[in-house]
This record gives structure tokens, sequence and C-alpha cells, in this order.
């Protein structure tokens, strides 16, 4: 039975979950969630196993996959505060072991400060958020605690073994994503085809904020969601001409984070890395 799934990919968010879950997409032996971003665990977990067997359509004989980025941002012993106490993200891996307990997850980390400042822009390209970055991410933990990523993995090791993981650098699956994908199907035991990736998936978590212009497309057409079939429609029929006229219309590059953000918030997670090296072995060198 391919239902449930057997493969998971939990995070983190701004790492590059959704360029890869489109690539394992195009695998035949994998099936990923209608939408990609699930959420059962966090957000619809109330609407029961029926609807979540329905956000998979797919034979029976592939690997499902779940790619929700929400299941490894729950509260962290370094980064608890100001979360509620009925917040369905604490009690995410408990959910899938009682679901699914020989479940693989598969993480991919960036390099924590450089995704806080990604996730930041994130919400302030959505309209969430109009603070500063140092204003956000004091006064909001959730931007530091899904860059804990020591933390979200020993919410998880209560439940799964290590081995249960996959932690994949950000940096190597950018340069290298056809090697990536491969060694993500050798972990879900699914016969990797070579295929040409998909250039736009490549891009999707590339930096940016929208214009003026865009902002007011957004608003007009009423969600973040409708906004993103009015761009994924003009997408599949205009010429790539067109595409990218308009791309280079509606966004512009996000500002580089300053020394001094850079400075504190690596200050702040610094322990955090050092911790996710000695729980896993994962080469941390890069980002110090």
């Amino acid at each position: 039975m391919a239902f449930p799934p057997e493969g998971y990919i939990v995070g983190a968010q701004k790492a590059g979950t959704t360029s890869l879950a489109a690539l394992l997409n195009a695998q035949s032996g994998i099936t990923l969630s209608q939408p990609k971003e699930a959420r059962y665990f966090t957000e619809f977990w109330h609407k029961g196993i029926d609807w979540y067997r329905g956000r998979f359509v797919g034979p029976e004989g592939s690997v499902f996959i779940d790619a929700s980025p929400g299941y490894a941002a729950a509260p962290t012993e370094a980064f608890s505060a100001e979360i509620h106490p009925d917040d369905p993200r604490k009690d995410v891996p408990g959910r899938i072991y009682s679901f699914s307990p020989d479940a693989r997850f598969i993480y991919i980390l960036r390099d924590p400060v450089a995704r806080t400042y990604s996730a930041y822009w994130h919400d302030v390209r959505s309209g969430r958020l109009k603070c500063s970055f140092m204003e956000a991410i004091r006064k909001n933990p959730f931007y530091l605690r899904t860059s804990d990523y020591a933390g979200q993995i020993r919410n998880y090791l209560e439940y799964f073994d290590l081995d249960r993981f996959l932690l994949l650098d950000f940096a190597d699956f950018k340069r290298e994503p056809e090697r990536t994908v491969a060694e993500c199907c050798r972990f879900l035991d699914v016969r990797y085809e070579i295929s040409s990736a998909d250039q736009q998936s490549r891009q999707k978590n590339r930096g940016y904020q929208l214009s003026g212009m865009a902002k007011l497309a957004r608003a007009v057409s009423g969600s973040d969601e409708n906004f993103k079939k009015l761009a994924n429609s003009v997408r599949a029929v205009a010429p790539k001409s067109v595409v990218s006229l308009l791309t280079s219309v509606v966004v512009r590059e996000i500002p580089p984070m300053s020394q001094d953000e850079r400075l504190y918030v690596k200050g702040v997670l610094a322990e955090r890395i050092d911790e996710l090296k000695e729980l896993t072995g994962f080469d941390v060198s890069a980002w110090q």
C-alpha cells in the first residue's frame, strides 16, 4: 500500500523544499501530495484520515511523500517563548509516529543565518509583516527556532531513530540538484530515473521582494494562492521572453543583510549550530 506516506520532506522552510519536491515528483516511483504541502499534521489534523488520503492521487506502487516544511517549525528548548499551548506544531513528530512509525524524513539544511533572513523576507513580500528584520526576530521566536535544526531534530528523536533522516546540504542541492534527487531516491528505496531537471523549479527559492505593481496584483487577486495561480497561468501560456520581462517588472532582489544583523543572528545561533554537528555529524564548517 502506498498510503500512508512513507516519506516526509519536513524542511527547512526557505531551503529548496519546493524545488526538491517538484524534482522528486517527476520520478515515476514517487507521488507528492496535492497540494505539495498537505500540512495535515499541523493545520488539518481535525479533518481526519480520509481527508488526508484524498491528498494523494497516484499508483499504489509508488512512494507517497508529504512535503510540509511546517513539520520542522515546532517549539524547541532554545526558542519556545510566546508559543500557544495548543499550537499543533508541538505534537507533529508524535502524530506522524502514531500514523506511520516507519516514516523517513528528508531535511534540507541551509545556512541558518541566511535561512532566517530569507524567511523574514518571505513574510514581508507576502504582506504578513511590515517591521524591520531585527524587530521581527526579537518579537517572534518562529524565525530562529525554524533555524534551530538540532532542536527540531531532537523533537523527532523522541519517536524516531536518527537513521530515519536524510540530511541534505542546501548548497549541494543548488549546485547539483540531480545528484540530490538520486540520493533521495536511494534513501526512499525508489529506482532513480535520469531526467532533465526543470529549470524553473530550481529558481523557486530565489530571494526577491514584490514590486508595487505586483503587490497591487496580489491584492486584486484576493489571496496569495490566487496570485500564485494567476502567475502560473501566465507562465504556462506566455512566451519565455514575455515571462522574463514580466518577472523583471514584478520582482526585485531583496536587500542584503547588514553586517550587524548577520553577526547578531550568527551569535544567537552559534550554540545551535554546534549542537547540530555534535548530534548528527553534519558538516557545518561553511556556516561558521
